[in-house]
């Protein structure tokens, strides 16, 4: 049994690849800020929450495989993050997708025995003629997409909505956007953590209201940090985005505090 199987809820961060990207790569028509370029990290997240007896997976990364098609600088599996807190992935009650693309949802099947809990919207949207379409599913795995129907076959899918409780200390909260059916969760109650997954990529896109480059709907993705603002009330510690190393600083001590070529693997945020 996990030693992370206490009261109340806790939140741990999980670290599985890093890369680096241009501002101008990741902000929306970056010019118009007439700012220079610059180059800042971007770390691939998944979190765990331990809360009320079970265990939630909030993303599940991508494979080696498709992390190194990518480009991207892998640093072990989610499952294998999981094992590093000491708890066999077969164990994790329910496996939360925040979005279909690609570095959210390739380790679904390293939990065998979780329950999936996804948006109803983000399945209709890619199992629709927009999955034919380059722009769109260019940030996406078919065999992701195929394993979830799969799933859904089995019974083994849970549609969950704005509102939903995944347990009474874990909320969804519909963000989309970024992608049609992106959820956050709110961990701890209406004074709790929001995990933003990319309905907030860095805090730059919530505090400066600098929308990410990749999205479905640019007006509605700004009603959703307009939103976030609002979960969080304002508050810079209450807000975990997707890809942003400064989580580190945020919420980490001593080892894990990120640096340049050392990225720490797992720690806890709550």
């Amino acid at each position: 049994m996990s030693a992370v199987r206490e009261a109340g809820p806790q939140v741990y961060a999980i670290a599985w690849a890093e890369d680096e990207r241009t501002d101008s790569d990741q902000f929306y028509r970056f010019k118009t800020y007439s700012e220079p370029d610059s180059v800042r990290p971007l770390v691939f997240f998944a979190w765990l929450i331990s809360h009320a007896g079970r265990l939630t997976l909030f993303d599940t990364g991508a494979s080696r495989a498709v992390a190194g098609q990518r480009g991207i600088n892998y640093m072990g599996s989610v499952a294998d993050g999981v094992r590093e807190l000491g708890i066999d992935p077969a164990v994790v009650d329910t496996v939360v997708i925040s979005h279909l693309h690609y570095d959210h949802s390739g380790g679904i099947p390293d939990f065998p025995g979780a329950r999936i809990s996804i948006h109803p919207k983000e399945v209709e949207f890619w199992t629709g003629p927009n999955l034919a379409r380059a722009q769109f599913n260019s940030i996406v795995e078919l065999d992701d997409i195929v394993f979830l129907i799969r799933a859904i076959r089995d019974g083994r899918v849970d549609f969950v909505t704005e509102g939903s409780a995944i347990t009474p200390d874990i909320t969804v909260r519909h963000l989309p956007g970024h992608s049609v059916g992106q959820i956050g969760l709110q961990v701890g109650g209406v004074d709790g953590l929001l995990l933003a997954a990319d309905a907030a990529h860095y805090y730059d896109e919530v505090f400066s209201n600098r929308p990410f480059t990749v999205f479905s709907d640019l007006p509605v993705m700004y009603d959703s940090y307009d939103r976030i603002r609002t979960l969080i009330g304002g508050a810079r510690d209450r807000l975990v985005p997707g890809h942003d190393s400064q989580v580190f600083d945020v919420f980490g001590t001593g080892d894990a505090l990120w640096r340049p070529g050392r990225t720490p693997r797992v720690f806890r945020v709550r």
